[in-house]
């Protein structure tokens, strides 16, 4: 069976790579970041899969954990979830990377990367700097973009935590939320459709989520500023693909308002 090696494991959208893989039956090695606390609460969840493996880098690099009798090696590198980190984790990451993880026998390394940045504080020269180093050390890298996403342990930092708590956000870029999906149904199109055979690809929503983005607008919150966007070469260029509702889109912004209702703890944090 391939194998899996998924960075950042316990960060949002990360975490719900590795929670579909581990449905799906795969072998999964979670890698979390250097600087990051250990999270007991999202170790305890996978922890008890048997084919989960936290990789700590105390014992061995992790190139020793990569066996080649497997099919093949598949790395999964979430820089929807860096847009939400401190300017100075990318030098960290990059750094990580390159002396624990031998990125020849990775076969091929799939990047989400956020067509539209939903985080206020993030640094965009900075935070582009560091695409671009990723991309140049990583293996053989095919790129998923992904719309706004929304989920459990939505980060603090982002867009839509801060305008339905109704914060002080500085500039809230506009944008086609149609495309909206929610962070669970994302990671479980991309684990039972796309893999193994990836493709540069655009993913959005086939309809349902306006509702949720007018609910949170009830806040009285004004929209301003402008969208940034990034692309490999040009979203045009992509594949586009929709992303078919499910039964339980209501349920799912239901949910997450419950969530975002009721304790600070329910954000993520690193």
């Amino acid at each position: 069976m391939d194998q899996i090696f998924i960075y950042g494991v316990y960060h949002f959208f990360a975490f719900e790579l590795c929670q579909q893989f581990l449905n799906e039956g795969y072998q999964v090695t979670g890698i979390p970041y250097p600087f990051q606390e250990d999270d007991e609460e999202l170790a305890m969840m996978v922890g008890r899969n048997a084919n989960f493996i936290e990789w700590k880098g105390t014992n061995q690099t992790l190139d020793q954990t990569i066996d080649k009798k497997e099919k093949k090696s598949f790395l999964f590198f979430s820089h929807y979830d860096h847009q939400f980190l401190e300017d100075q984790h990318y030098d960290e990451i990059i750094e990580h990377i390159q002396l624990n993880l031998d990125l020849s026998k990775i076969d091929q390394t799939i990047i989400f990367q956020p067509a539209e940045y939903t985080c206020t504080s993030i640094q965009l020269d900075r935070f582009t700097a560091f695409q671009k180093k990723v991309s140049a050390i990583v293996s053989n890298p095919v790129y998923i973009a992904l719309p706004p996403l929304y989920g459990m342990r939505q980060p603090e930092k982002d867009l839509f935590v801060h305008v339905y708590r109704n914060k002080e956000v500085a500039e809230v870029p506009k944008s086609n939320f149609d495309y909206i999906l929610s962070s669970e149904t994302a990671a479980a199109f991309v684990v039972k459709k796309l893999f193994p055979s990836f493709e540069s690809t655009f993913l959005k929503s086939n309809g349902g989520f306006t509702g949720f983005i007018d609910y949170i607008l009830q806040k009285e919150y004004k929209w301003s500023g402008k969208l940034s966007v990034w692309s490999r070469d040009d979203l045009e260029t992509m594949k586009e693909v929709e992303v078919p509702g499910t039964e339980s889109v209501k349920e799912k912004h239901k949910e997450w308002i419950q969530r975002i209702d009721s304790q600070h703890k329910n954000t993520f944090h690193v």
